[in-house]
C-alpha cells in the first residue's frame, strides 16, 4: 500500500493522506483547531489538534461523529466524550498506570478500578461484577490469579523455573499441567495431552505427539510461513493433511485438503484484489465472489450459491461510511439495521442487541441472552435461557476453563502455545452449587465503584489468671456494604485457647486465627474476643498483628491492619539508625515489606519477634557507642535493599542469622565492647 502526502499550509497543519489503491481510494485530512480546508466528497475523517501539540482534541469520524479528548499533564487521556451522550473519564497513578475508568450510567457499563504493588504489578482489577486479584513471586512473575464472582472464588496458579519460563499451570479444579520448557523457553509438553514438542529455528511449532499416540507435523516454506500440516498415527498412516501455496505477498492461493484415512483430496483456490482483499475462490461449498465499495465495505458477496447485497452509510443518512443499513439475499430475505452511537448493530430486523458503552455485547433481549465481562473486557458469564456458562482465561487471554452451572460439567482446554491440543469434559469438582446473581456492586449516579472502608481497632488486652484476654472491633466506615470480609490474627507465640466472634465463623491453626465474617454493612461492628496462654501482655502489645480484608474496593487500606511493633513506647533501632541518612524518608518501604510479606509467611512473624526482642538492646548501644550506630546503619541499608527486591522470608531468615553472627563475632575480632562507650 503506497501513501502520498501533501502539506497545504504549515500554520494550519493540513495534511492530506491518500491511500493509493486502485479500488479503495479515500482521503484523511488532518486539521488543527484553527485549520480550515475543504471537505472531500469521499468519506473524510478529520483530526484537530491542541495548539503547539501532537495531542488530538477533536476526532471527527463519518461513522461516530465528533469525539473530544482531554489530557492530563503527562499526556494521558483523562476524558473522552463521544457525541453528546457518552463521556468516559480516566484516572492514573504517578507511574501513568490506569487507576479508574468511569463510564456513564447507561447500558449497564460497569466502572473499572485498578491497584498496583510497589513494583508496578497489577494487584487487582474490579468492575463491580468480578474482582480479580494477582500475586507475584520475588521476580515479579505472576504466581496466582483469584476470581471473585458472585460470592464464589476460582484460582489459577502459575509456576516458573529459574529461567523465568512457565513450568506448570494449575487449573481451578487443582489439575496441574506441566510444560517442561526447552532452552528457548518453549513448552515441550502439555501434561499428558501432548509430549515431545519440537520447533523450527524460527520457533514455529514443528511436531509433537498427542496423548493418544497420534503425531502432528508442520512444515514451513521459504517465507517461513506454514506450507503443510499433517496428522499421522503410530504406523505413519496419514489421517489428515493440508498443503498450502502462497504468492509473493504470503497470501494463500491454494489449499489441498485431505480429511480422513484414504479420503479423496480437494483443493480450494483463492484470488485477491491488488489491495489484499479476497476477491474470488472455490471451496467445498462452491464458488465464492466478493466486491467492495471505495471504503472497503463488502457490497456484494456470493457464497454457497446465494448472493447477498449490502448498503452502507455514515452517521447521517446518505453520507458515506461503514455502517451497514440494509441487506438482501437472492433467496428473498431482506434485512435492515439500526446502530447505536458507537456504531454497533442494535437491530437487524430479526433480533435486538444491547451493547454497553465499551462496545461489548451485553444482551440479546428478545432471546433472553445476557453477557457479563471481567475488568479486562473478557466475557466471563454467558446466561442463556437453558444454561449458564462461566469462562476463565489464562494470563495470555486464552480460554482454559469453562463451567456449566446447570449441567454441573466443567470443560478444560489445553494449549501448546497458541494451539489448542485437547479438550476435556469432566464432572464439576469445585463451586458445583454456585448460584449466580450478577448484581453489580455500584452505588451512586456518577457510577463510582461501590466502596467500603474497613477499619480495625487497636486491641484491648489484659491478663486474667495468667491468661491473656484481648479483643478487636472490625467496622465498616464506608458508604457501601463490604463483601467477603475476612479477619486474620496472629500471635508471636503462645496458643489461643478459646475465642468468640459476633458474626461469622473462624478456623484456628496453632497461633493464627482466620475468621470469615461474610458481608459487613455500613456502620456495622463485629467484635472478636480471645483467650491465649503462653504469652505476656507486654510481648502481645509489642508484637501482635491483625488484619481485615474484603473483595469490595477499599479506598483507604491504611486502617485495615494493626501491627504493634514499638517496644516500650520507643522507636525501633531501624528508625533510630536511619535518622539523618538517605533511608530516613524510605522507611515506609521496609514497613510495607514487613506488613505485606513477612507477616503473611511462616517464618516472617518469628523474624519480626526476634528483631523487636533485640530492639531495646541496640537502641541502648547506639546511644552510647558510635560503632554500633554504623553497624545498624549498614543493617538499615541491607533491609531497604531486601524490601525493594522483595526477598523471600526464608532467605531473609538466613541473612538475619549471618547478620546476627556478625554482631556477635565482629566486635570480638576487633576487640570492641559494645556495652562500653567508644
Amino acid at each position: 500500500m503506497a501513501f502520498s502526502s501533501k502539506k497545504v499550509n504549515r500554520s494550519k497543519r493540513i495534511v492530506t493522506v491518500r491511500l493509493c489503491m486502485p479500488e479503495l481510494l479515500q482521503e484523511i485530512q488532518f486539521r488543527s483547531l484553527r485549520g480550515g480546508g475543504t471537505i472531500s466528497s469521499r468519506a473524510t475523517r478529520t483530526y484537530e489538534y491542541y495548539p503547539n501539540s501532537n495531542l488530538i482534541h477533536y476526532d471527527n469520524s463519518p461513522d461516530l461523529g465528533v469525539t473530544e479528548l482531554f489530557y492530563d499533564e503527562s499526556g494521558n487521556i483523562r476524558q473522552k466524550t463521544i457525541g453528546d451522550d457518552i463521556t468516559v473519564r480516566y484516572r492514573y497513578n504517578h507511574e501513568n498506570k490506569i487507576l479508574y475508568e468511569d463510564y456513564p450510567n447507561t447500558n449497564g457499563t460497569p466502572d473499572v478500578s485498578y491497584d498496583y504493588d510497589r513494583n508496578g504489578n497489577l494487584r487487582w482489577i474490579d468492575n463491580g461484577y468480578v474482582r480479580m486479584t494477582y500475586q507475584y513471586n520475588t521476580a515479579d512473575l505472576l504466581e496466582d490469579v483469584t476470581y471473585f464472582l458472585s460470592g464464589e472464588t476460582f484460582y489459577i496458579d502459575y509456576e516458573w523455573n529459574q529461567d523465568r519460563t512457565l513450568e506448570a499451570l494449575t487449573y481451578p479444579d487443582s489439575e496441574r499441567i506441566t510444560y517442561r520448557p526447552n532452552g528457548y523457553g518453549l513448552p515441550t509438553t502439555v501434561g499428558s495431552y501432548a509430549i515431545n514438542a519440537a520447533y523450527h529455528p524460527t520457533k514455529h511449532l514443528e511436531s509433537f505427539e498427542y496423548g493418544n499416540g497420534v503425531l502432528y507435523k508442520a512444515e514451513l516454506n521459504d517465507y517461513n510461513v506454514p506450507s503443510s500440516y499433517e496428522i499421522t498415527n503410530g504406523s505413519n498412516t496419514l489421517i489428515a493433511q493440508e498443503i498450502y501455496q502462497h504468492n509473493f505477498r504470503k497470501q494463500i492461493y491454494s489449499v489441498a485438503k485431505q480429511i480422513g484415512v484414504g479420503a479423496s483430496r480437494f483443493t480450494e483456490t483463492y484470488r485477491y484484489t491488488p489491495s489484499n482483499y479476497l476477491k474470488s475462490g472455490v471451496n467445498e461449498l462452491g464458488a465464492v465472489d466478493y466486491s467492495y465499495d471505495l471504503l472497503g465495505n463488502i457490497e456484494r458477496k456470493q457464497e454457497a450459491g446465494e448472493i447477498v447485497t449490502m448498503n452502507y452509510s455514515g452517521l447521517s443518512s446518505g453520507s458515506r461510511g461503514t455502517r451497514i443499513t440494509t441487506a438482501s439475499t437472492s433467496s428473498g430475505n431482506n434485512y435492515s439495521f439500526d446502530h447505536d452511537l458507537l456504531g454497533n448493530i442494535i437491530n437487524n430486523g430479526r433480533n435486538s442487541f444491547v451493547y454497553d458503552n465499551a462496545s461489548r455485547l451485553s444482551s440479546v433481549s428478545d432471546l433472553g441472552i445476557q453477557y457479563y465481562y471481567d475488568g479486562r473486557g473478557h466475557r466471563i458469564v454467558e446466561m442463556l435461557p437453558d444454561q449458564t456458562k462461566i469462562t476463565l482465561r489464562s494470563d495470555k487471554g486464552q480460554i482454559i476453563y469453562q463451567h456449566n452451572v446447570e449441567s454441573r460439567l466443567a470443560y478444560k482446554y489445553y494449549g501448546l502455545g497458541s494451539m489448542l491440543v485437547a479438550e476435556n469434559e469432566v464432572p464439576c469438582s469445585i463451586n458445583c452449587d454456585i448460584s449466580l446473581v450478577m448484581q453489580p456492586r455500584i452505588s451512586d449516579a456518577d457510577r463510582t465503584l461501590e466502596s467500603s472502608d474497613l477499619a480495625i481497632s487497636e486491641p484491648r488486652a489484659e491478663v486474667i489468671n495468667d491468661n491473656l484476654n484481648y479483643s478487636y472491633e472490625v467496622t465498616n466506615l464506608g458508604q457501601d456494604r463490604a463483601e467477603n470480609v475476612v479477619f486474620i490474627h496472629r500471635l508471636p507465640e503462645g496458643k489461643i485457647d478459646s475465642y468468640t466472634i459476633s458474626a461469622g465463623t473462624c478456623e484456628l491453626i496453632e497461633s493464627e486465627l482466620r475468621c470469615n465474617i461474610g458481608g459487613l454493612s455500613q456502620g456495622q461492628i463485629v467484635t472478636f474476643n480471645a483467650v491465649a496462654t503462653g504469652i505476656s501482655l507486654q510481648r502481645y502489645e509489642d508484637l501482635s498483628f491483625a488484619r481485615v480484608t474484603s473483595t469490595t474496593f477499599d479506598p483507604d487500606p491504611s486502617n485495615n491492619s494493626v501491627v504493634r511493633s514499638t517496644p516500650g513506647g520507643q522507636s525501633c533501632q531501624t528508625e533510630a539508625a536511619a535518622q539523618g541518612t538517605f533511608a530516613e524518608n524510605r522507611l515506609d518501604v521496609i514497613r510495607s515489606y514487613r506488613d505485606d510479606v513477612l507477616t503473611n509467611s511462616i517464618v516472617g512473624p518469628r523474624i519480626i519477634a526476634a528483631y523487636y526482642d533485640s530492639s531495646a538492646f541496640w537502641l541502648e548501644q547506639m546511644e552510647n557507642n558510635s560503632w554500633s550506630l554504623y553497624v545498624m546503619r549498614l543493617n538499615v541499608a541491607a533491609m531497604l535493599l531486601i524490601s525493594y527486591i522483595g526477598l523471600a522470608p526464608e532467605n531473609l531468615f538466613c541473612l538475619m542469622l549471618i547478620l546476627l553472627l556478625s554482631y556477635i563475632y565482629i566486635p570480638k575480632i576487633y576487640n570492641v565492647d559494645l556495652r562500653k562507650e567508644s
